[in-house]
């Protein structure tokens, strides 16, 4: 059990390091959502939003996604700004994982996060994932080309805050 909470942990501490390390990376790799029929090169689709404690959430064009692979889980999200302050969805999802609908909770191994402005993350205590599409480059290397899921969850308490995250819809197609 300890492993798997430094596992966590570490991959917490990755996913946060990653946004604010690549913040030029992350503006220069995202793409403007586009509707509508189009010929050619496919065209990169990248939205994630929700409702957050009824306020809306989204990843705004100057924020960006990091996905992290580890041997055992994925580690998916979004975040809100390219600087601080930012607020971010986490998902850790184990490897390998299919499309389906998981419970989210704060011990099992499909998990979510919100992280406040302030830096603090708040786990899932209920909720769930639609997992609609998920397909990697390859299953070594684990790197979401498409991710297409819907979500919603509760955060547990921290300091007399938590989060409800409703509406959710992550559509990443690289």
């Amino acid at each position: 059990m300890k492993n798997k909470i430094k596992k966590t942990a570490q991959l917490i501490l990755a996913t946060t390091l990653i946004f604010v390390a690549c913040k030029k990376k992350a503006e220069t790799n995202n793409t403007t959502p586009t509707t509508g029929t189009t010929t050619g090169a496919p065209v990169a689709v990248q939205t994630m939003t929700a409702s957050v404690n009824n306020s809306n959430w989204e990843v705004t064009n100057n924020g960006g996604y990091s996905i992290v692979t580890t041997n055992i889980q994925y580690s998916f999200s979004g975040q809100t700004s390219g600087s601080n302050p930012f607020t971010s969805i986490l998902f850790s999802l184990p490897r390998p994982i299919s499309a389906g609908t998981y419970t989210l909770s704060q011990t099992g191994a499909v998990k979510a996060y919100y992280k406040d402005s302030s830096g603090v993350f708040y786990t899932s205590t209920i909720g769930n994932i639609n997992i609609t599409q998920i397909d990697t480059v390859s299953p070594a290397n684990g790197t979401f080309k498409k991710f297409k899921a819907t979500f919603n969850f509760t955060t547990g308490v921290v300091s007399s805050k938590s989060f409800t995250v409703n509406n959710g819809v992550i559509d990443y197609n690289k």
